[in-house]
């Protein structure tokens, strides 16, 4: 992780987000999230639209960047995100950060920035490594969103993605859900094998691999598909 550099200018900044932070406070969507599972050290409550709002007044640089993450408050380090050069992102800094991750919507909201290293792949090889709930999240949603330009993706991480779901947790099958839906979109044929994988979730014990099952079997029943 590159060293911090804490000079006056970036104190102020920081001084100044803070205040923005304080004067949108959501209490009630904070206590929300927290039930939700969606855990932070500090947790404010604001809108990603806010999030985002805040972060354009400020020009992305690392120094402000590192140091809004490390503050472990949910928007600084959403903020943080947006704030990263993305020429300065190294893989290095990105898996130490996604291999920290404590819930699923900074892996998901992330994903907005990491998509831009290059080469990604190689990224997401490394992801698929970590025995981190969220980070295999990360890398599912990557696949996910990346599949939108490079069909041929899906296919590959298949089989990878789907031995994921040997993990009881409902945040990572959500994410798999959303790659299944998604490849079932890419042909008929794959609609037809993503419904056959499936099927033995219909009756599961588990109620993350049922929630699975509904989310994806609505989707191929109800969807439209442009074959």
């Amino acid at each position: 992780m590159n060293k911090i550099e804490f000079d006056p200018k970036i104190e102020k900044q920081v001084a100044e987000i803070r205040h923005k932070l304080v004067l949108r406070m959501n209490g009630v969507t904070a206590d929300t999230m927290e039930k939700a599972g969606v855990n932070y050290d500090r947790n404010f409550g604001l809108s990603h639209k806010y999030i985002y709002e805040i972060a354009q007044n400020y020009t992305p640089n690392m120094p402000l960047a590192e140091r809004l993450y490390n503050m472990n408050i949910r928007e600084t380090m959403l903020i943080g995100w947006l704030l990263t050069p993305i020429e300065e992102l190294t893989t290095e800094l990105a898996l130490t950060r996604i291999n920290n991750f404590k819930n699923s919507e900074i892996a998901i909201f992330s994903c907005k920035i990491i998509e831009k290293i290059v080469p990604l792949q190689l990224l997401i090889d490394e992801i698929f490594k970590s025995d981190n709930v969220f980070a295999l999240i990360t890398g599912i949603q990557l696949v996910t969103n990346l599949m939108k330009n490079n069909t041929v993706l899906g296919d590959q991480y298949l089989e990878t993605i789907s031995s994921f779901l040997i993990n009881d947790n409902l945040d990572l099958h959500l994410a798999v859900a959303r790659f299944y839906k998604a490849l079932a979109h890419v042909s008929l044929d794959h609609k037809n094998m993503i419904a056959k994988k499936i099927a033995m979730y219909e009756n599961s014990d588990s109620f993350s691999k049922r929630r699975l099952f509904q989310d994806v079997y609505t989707e191929l029943e109800y969807g439209e598909f442009n074959y």
